[in-house]
């Protein structure tokens, strides 16, 4: 498992010499196995009707830490990919609860194993007085964020003490810390973890996710992209948020996901129809 890196000094270049030797490590790593259940499946996309169910979240919170799937498109075995997670793993166990033959990797670059763990523990104990979850089932926990392009990146925290994820974006009210983490985009994710066939790809990684999704568009994609994609959109950080959040959903709608639900303006579920033809894949 990768560490955590500190590059306090490090400049770009040797930031970008470090992303390319590591994507030649990933090539060797392609011939070790992980320690999956993952299977391959068909695409199984489905133009048409999408019924949101919510999974996870602390009922006596107000749900909170709940996503939402579409019933119609969830597949067995179906691989989960989790950017962001913080101290709430609860939408991850509760998806293992209904799906324990599936793959579900966390990925957040901000927690260490150890506090992620120990949230995670929690997690499952709120989500396990619900309902049962298999006792051989876990989620696979990474350090690795996700960016637009691979980079090592320091973090910044809000002066807000009630705030306290960490975001590689540069935001008014947020300063820097010391804390520095690795960030893959999306084709390098699905490298290092070996997706086959299309994952759920959820993502809460503060702000960033413009950027992201942007590069879609304009750059190569994995030739198995998601097909159910879940994210919270934060416009509410940038003074342009809303040309942001604008500009993003076209390059959702040209890689052909339909909007399904939304809750609050914020989380966001995209499912992938038929209706959409990729060119720029690997």
């Amino acid at each position: 498992m990768l560490r955590r890196v500190s590059l306090y000094g490090f400049s770009g270049r040797i930031a970008v010499y470090f992303c390319s030797i590591l994507a030649a490590v990933m090539l060797l790593l392609k011939f070790w196995p992980l320690n999956s259940t993952s299977k391959t499946f068909g695409h199984g996309l489905k133009d048409g009707s999408c019924t949101p169910i919510r999974v996870g979240g602390n009922p006596e919170n107000a749900w909170y830490g709940s996503w939402w799937l579409c019933e119609e498109h969830l597949q067995t075995g179906q691989t989960l990919i989790s950017f962001g997670s913080g101290c709430d793993s609860t939408f991850e166990w509760d998806y293992l609860s209904f799906n324990p033959t599936a793959a579900c990797h966390v990925l957040d670059p901000t927690i260490s194993l150890d506090r992620f763990w120990s949230c995670s523990n929690t997690s499952r104990g709120i989500v396990s007085r619900q309902k049962e979850i298999d006792q051989l089932v876990q989620p696979q926990f990474w350090p690795i964020g996700l960016s637009n392009e691979c980079k090592l990146a320091r973090f910044s925290k809000s002066n807000n003490p009630k705030i306290g994820s960490l975001t590689e974006v540069d935001l008014k009210g947020y300063n820097q810390t010391s804390f520095h983490g690795l960030l893959f985009n999306l084709h390098m994710a699905f490298e290092f973890l070996k997706i086959q066939s299309r994952p759920i790809l959820k993502m809460d990684i503060e702000g960033s996710e413009f950027d992201v999704i942007i590069s879609w568009c304009n750059e190569k994609v994995p030739k198995n992209m998601p097909s159910q994609l879940l994210i919270e959109f934060h416009q509410r950080f940038f003074s342009d948020g809303q040309k942001k959040f604008e500009q993003t959903i076209e390059c959702l709608k040209l890689l052909g996901y339909q909007k399904s639900f939304d809750n609050k303006g914020e989380e966001f579920l995209f499912y992938l129809t038929n209706s959409y033809s990729l060119t720029n894949v690997f």
